[in-house]
């Protein structure tokens, strides 16, 4: 598998903007998806100690979110990254939880660290 990203994108966004790319085969999506929804409980109870509604969007890291996003004009008001959507959802006190481990665990990550993350 070849993964390619134009230097631009770098250059546009931030010189020190990094990607990661995880490849996982042979796994079992369904297995231990109990306990990776507990490990996303307990971060959502980190979360609502930590942030309000209003702290969240100044955050170190997701002011330069707002920022980029500001960027490409009107449209960019429609769009939240990932981990926006679940401090959103973390703050309404809905109930975090995934079907499968991946997911789940993604979004404990995506909490955790403040970085959005995505799987396919």
């Amino acid at each position: 598998m070849k993964i390619t990203i134009k230097p631009e994108v770098f250059q546009k966004i931030d010189p020190q903007f990094r990607v990661g790319f995880v490849l996982a085969s042979g796994i079992d999506n369904k297995k231990n998806t109990k306990k990776a929804n507990h490990l996303l409980a307990d971060m959502q109870k980190v979360i609502l100690l930590t942030f309000n509604k209003d702290t969240f969007k100044t955050h170190h890291l997701i002011s330069p979110w707002n920022s980029a996003k500001e960027e490409f004009g009107l449209k960019a008001k429609h769009y939240h990254t990932s981990v926006e959507l679940l401090l959103q959802k973390a703050l309404r006190k809905e109930k975090l939880q995934s079907k499968d481990t991946v997911t789940a665990l993604l979004q404990y990550l995506a909490l955790k660290h403040i970085v959005p993350f995505g799987a396919d």
